[in-house]
């Protein structure tokens, strides 16, 4: 059974709001796993996402994202190389899905808060940190449940 990260959506209250469905969910995972190379680049193996959302907007989806690699040795999965942080998803509605046309993250060091600041409203900022560390561990489960599937 594949267990999909994303499903604890806390949108803004407004109109605006993008609703996620399980399509949708499945085409961020996607392109986390594939097109975020920027925040956390494979050395050569398999990478694995999974993500929580934060909240969404009309064009952007708030996440926090954990992506980890992975190396198969015989029966065993070594784990080598891993983020977890904010994202935000900049997205288009189609009729029934989303297409997701890039992303930011804030930079590490000291324009960490600014730039946490500049990305996230306040609204998904004053969720962002709660049960950071469970949250952390739900998300390892996921990747590793996907990792056991596929390999």
């Amino acid at each position: 059974m594949l267990i999909w990260g994303g499903c604890n959506s806390t949108p803004k209250n407004s109109s605006n709001s993008l609703i996620i469905t399980k399509d949708d969910e499945k085409i961020i995972l996607k392109y986390l796993d594939t097109k975020t190379n920027d925040i956390s680049s494979p050395e050569g193996r398999r990478m694995y996402s999974a993500f929580d959302s934060l909240g969404t907007d009309s064009d952007k989806i708030y996440i926090w994202m954990l992506k980890e690699e992975c190396l198969k040795q015989g029966n065993e999965i070594e784990w080598t190389n891993g983020v977890s942080l904010p994202v935000v998803l900049y997205v288009k509605s189609l009729e029934d899905k989303i297409e997701i046309k890039s992303h930011k993250f804030p930079e590490d060091g000291e324009g960490n808060n600014k730039n946490i600041r500049k990305l996230f409203p306040e609204n998904v900022r004053s969720v962002m940190y709660n049960n950071s560390n469970e949250r952390v561990t739900r998300l390892e489960q996921i990747i590793r449940n996907r990792a056991n599937e596929e390999i």
